[in-house]
């Protein structure tokens, strides 16, 4: 709701300004005669401008207003758009437009109450209430208290509805951020871990070339003392400075890829929050864990994270919302079997499928070809890569009628991880 509010500026007021006009101009005219819609109508643009043009509202705040009075009318239920259209231009107007906003529709407020109890029309009398002489002033205050408090309330509630929007965000909001954030992670520990191949490789080219500089000052010392070894000595030293040059182009690969130091890796506690965003941008997930755990590396805690997430991100661009999708941890003694399965065949047949039909399912051609077709693409084959550092396999499989399937098996992953 929050994000159609900001995407559409006038759509929203708009819908608002005729609802009110109809609902509430339609009591009036039936409740007290046609001339209550003259007010209704200033009142119902005061809310239709109040987001664009908020100063333009607030004059027509004070238009509706007088015309009540001019009309002599009593308060009509047209009178109920003002604490909106106060609510509006809170929430989206400027600082000073809208505290004006509020200061005017309390002084006309105050005003109409004040003819509404001491002049000569428009009388409580005039709405069915009797009210003595010495009991007006009393009904003045409090009328003018409710009034006060009815208009103030409208307009702290739209100061929080901006803060909703502005600073706290809706539900789809924080679960996009937290879905970027999970990749930026993802992001930062493999550049983290290309870092450490970074610092491996300065190492070992330090002392390639500490090697070549060592051969060079012995062969220049060896020529002098046996001209015969220089040969030797030369190829030495062309072999050490080949090895040094490999080592280098391997960094400077390494350091021309963006490389970002920080960030947190991603660990198996954070799936909660991701099952849960995804559950917010309309996705029916769960997760599951079967066995008992063990403790795993940061590396390798970040390449179930990495499957799960990626997985996850699969289903949310090809396959429809209400999708159902379960995550499944089998821990075993020796291993882990991790399981990624959505119905998004089954939910998109059925919300194709008009009411009273009956949905097809699949064909013999959909079943053969489930058996024999190989399922790759960059990002599985990433995948792959990870579990393998691990002696782990990812294997993507389509459920015919159903959906796809994503299973990742580490026969001996404890023994990988106690290895390394």
């Amino acid at each position: 709701m929050f994000k159609w509010i900001q995407e559409n500026r006038w759509l929203p007021t708009t819908y608002l300004a005729v609802a009110f006009f109809l609902v509430l101009g339609g009591l009036d005219v039936s409740l007290i005669n046609a001339n209550a819609l003259i007010p209704g109508a200033v009142f119902a643009a005061a809310i239709l401008f109040a987001r664009r043009l908020p100063w333009l509202a607030t004059a027509l705040i004070v238009v509706g207003e007088s015309v009540q009075v001019l009309l002599g009318q009593t308060p009509t239920f047209s009178t109920i758009s003002v604490p909106v259209a106060v609510f509006v231009i809170a929430a989206f107007g400027h600082r000073a437009v809208r505290n004006s906003a509020l200061l005017i529709s309390l002084l006309g407020a105050g005003i109409v109450i004040w003819f509404l109890c001491f002049g000569s029309f428009a009388t409580f009398e005039s709405l069915g209430i009797v009210v003595s002489q010495e009991q007006m002033p009393v009904a003045f205050f409090g009328a003018l208290f409710l009034t006060f408090g009815w208009l103030a309330l409208a307009w702290i509630l739209g100061r929080l509805l901006f803060v909703q929007l502005e600073h706290v965000g809706s539900p789809m909001d924080r679960a996009l951020t937290l879905l970027t954030q999970a990749r930026l992670n993802v992001e930062l520990a493999k550049q983290n871990e290309r870092l450490d191949i970074v610092r491996d490789l300065s190492e070992l080219l330090i002392q390639r070339v500490g090697a070549v500089l060592s051969l060079t000052e012995g062969g220049s010392y060896a020529v002098k003392q046996n001209p015969e070894v220089a040969g030797r000595v030369l190829e030495r030293a062309s072999e050490a400075a080949k090895s040094a040059q490999l080592e280098l182009r391997r960094l400077f690969d390494l350091l021309h890829t963006d490389a970002v130091i920080g960030g947190v890796t991603p660990r198996l506690a954070d799936l909660e929050a991701l099952i849960i965003a995804y559950r917010e941008l309309g996705f029916s997930t769960e997760m599951r864990s079967e066995g008992i755990s063990f403790k795993l590396d940061e590396g390798a805690e970040m390449t179930l994270y990495k499957i799960v997430l990626e997985s996850l991100e699969n289903v949310r661009k090809h396959t429809p919302r209400d999708t159902s999708v379960t995550v499944e941890f089998t821990w075993v003694e020796p291993g882990l079997q991790l399981m990624i399965k959505d119905n998004g065949v089954e939910t998109a047949n059925r919300a194709e499928t008009q009411l009273n039909e009956i949905i097809d399912g699949y064909g013999v051609e959909e079943d053969l070809g489930a058996l024999v077709q190989q399922i790759d693409g960059s990002t599985l084959n990433a995948l792959r890569e990870r579990a393998a550092l691990y002696e782990g396999t990812v294997e993507a499989t389509f459920q015919p009628g159903v959906g796809f399937t994503i299973a990742a098996i580490f026969p001996q992953l404890r023994t990988v991880v106690e290895g390394k």
